[in-house]
């Protein structure tokens, strides 16, 4: 199957079948490309979080209706409208790097695995990334992937410092950093937390935790910033009116591809305002690295036929910087040297083909 980006903006979730108002929610993005030139008919996802989709397109794609679970059980119904096209993962400058996958595929069948067309997939609805993936083509044509778990994780933090925290009650910055409910805390409203890495990174995300009580106090707005030097200070994503369900809530912020092109060594957490508290509080802060790479196993299956083993492994991606692009301006200036000796060769043959 080949399908386009779309850029869906789902009036979604309502809060149950019956009910008659509707909330707008992120964008979608999906790409899923076999090389097959056919459109998608259905598509179904399950994110990390345990959140799941399942929708249906108009035959012309002009808009999907479904349901949705979200994280904590809640099922809603589902709905979006096409607002843009692309026909391939390079279309789109806002595709999620961390999302977006490109697979060397194998198909099982006749006892043995072949080499198959590549898979390109991308399915990106603003919440966890997704681990499973299935999609019937309006051919009939139909697949399912899982994808095995990334290698990428957190990144280690050597030392965090807070703009203010209550060192009485041992609620310290230093808290963030550990895996226990102790919790770091500031009678501010709003508040700075610097953090240093024990080595440059660039980030696909980041993830805050609630802290035990007083739902008033979590942070409801911030802007997280990177730095080489720790004075020098550039903004990489900002968020305005975000809350927490829960207490000891963990929630991940992915970035956007432009952010996560740099690796920096000092990280600033800038909290501008919290949910109306005098005091702002947190429980736990993580930096996460992009994964290195996933695989999938899962079926793939023609119309009118059976299902059929199908398995994937990571395309690498092009390296042309720092050094590899010295090793690749050298090859192609002994290329051109080649090219070069060679016409210099056929010149002179020439010549005495002439004068014979």
């Amino acid at each position: 199957m080949r399908a386009p980006f779309a850029d869906a903006s789902p009036s979604s979730p309502s809060h149950s079948s019956s009910s008659s108002s509707w909330e707008a929610g992120p964008p979608l993005l999906f790409h899923i490309d076999r090389d097959e030139h056919s459109l998608p008919a259905q598509l179904n996802w399950r994110g990390t979080d345990g959140a799941e989709s399942a929708i249906s397109f108009q035959s012309n794609m002009s808009d999907f209706h479904g349901s949705h679970r979200a994280a904590d059980g809640a099922v809603y119904e589902y709905r979006g409208r096409l607002t843009g096209s692309w026909t391939s993962l390079e279309g789109l400058d806002d595709a999620p790097e961390s999302r977006t996958h490109r697979f060397r595929t194998e198909e099982g069948w006749g006892g043995g695995w072949h080499a198959s067309p590549e898979l390109r997939l991308l399915v990106d609805d603003g919440a966890a990334p997704v681990e499973r993936v299935s999609w019937r083509d309006q051919r009939g044509n139909s697949g399912a992937v899982m994808l095995q778990a990334a290698t990428g994780g957190d990144v280690k933090v050597t030392e965090v410092e807070a703009s203010e925290e209550h060192d009485g009650g041992w609620e310290i910055a230093a808290n963030l950093l550990n895996d226990s409910r102790n919790k770091w805390l500031t009678f501010d409203d709003s508040a700075l937390l610097d953090f240093t890495l024990a080595r440059p990174a660039a980030l696909a995300s980041y993830s805050l935790t609630s802290a035990n009580d007083c739902p008033d106090r979590d942070p409801r707005d911030w802007t997280l910033l990177g730095s080489f030097d720790g004075h020098t200070w550039t903004p990489l994503d900002s968020r305005t009116g975000e809350t927490f369900n829960s207490r000891f809530q963990n929630r991940e912020f992915v970035l956007r591809a432009a952010a996560r092109a740099t690796a920096y060594r000092h990280y600033r957490l800038e909290i501008s305002a919290n949910s109306g508290a005098e005091e702002t509080q947190l429980a736990q802060v993580r930096f996460v690295e992009p994964p290195a790479g996933q695989g999938f196993v899962g079926y793939y299956q023609r119309h009118n036929e059976g299902p059929i083993g199908y398995r994937g492994t990571p395309v690498p991606a092009p390296k042309t910087t720092g050094a590899d692009a010295t090793e690749v301006a050298l090859d192609l200036e002994a290329a051109v040297q080649s090219l070069t000796d060679t016409a210099q060769t056929l010149a002179a043959l020439a010549a005495r083909l002439r004068s014979s």
